[in-house]
């Protein structure tokens, strides 16, 4: 990414006149990501809470609660009981907007403090947070505003 700052950078020296907008980008990853780190943490508190043996234990619990099993019906493996837990966790929106404000830090930081360009000239613009917007890896993309 330092590279990357640097030909912004001096692409902005070059033009004095134009200022950037900052959009960070959710990728499908991030999303992901951040639905397993939701669900790892309910589940460790599970554990806890309920005293049971080990992690697979509160995956079953979890799974069982959430997709009751037809009596007679073993569960599915564990790898795959919390695969479906995570299919349908939910999007943990406020986490996925603090990734986005901290990644659009990062840039404007490693602009400013870095590569010495004025903080205003670089405007924060909407975050692309849904995570249908983001195709292919989480980012900051760059604008020319007024």
């Amino acid at each position: 990414m330092g590279e990357h700052l640097t030909k912004v950078a001096d692409f902005l020296r070059r033009a004095p006149a134009i200022r950037l907008g900052l959009t960070p980008v959710a990728g499908p990853a991030d999303v992901e990501s951040l639905k397993g780190q939701e669900l790892t943490a309910r589940l460790q508190a599970r554990q806890r809470e309920q005293k049971l043996p080990d992690f697979p234990a509160a995956v079953l619990a979890e799974f069982k609660e959430r997709f009751p099993l037809v009596p007679g019906t073993p569960p599915p493996a564990p790898d795959a009981q919390l695969a479906r837990l995570r299919e349908v966790e939910a999007v943990p929106e406020a986490k996925v907007t603090e990734l986005l404000a901290r990644r659009e830090r990062v840039v404007r930081d490693g602009l400013v403090k870095d590569q010495g360009i004025p903080d205003e000239r670089l405007a924060a613009a909407e975050p692309a947070a849904a995570p249908a917007a983001g195709e292919g890896d989480g980012r900051v993309e760059f604008q020319i505003v007024q």
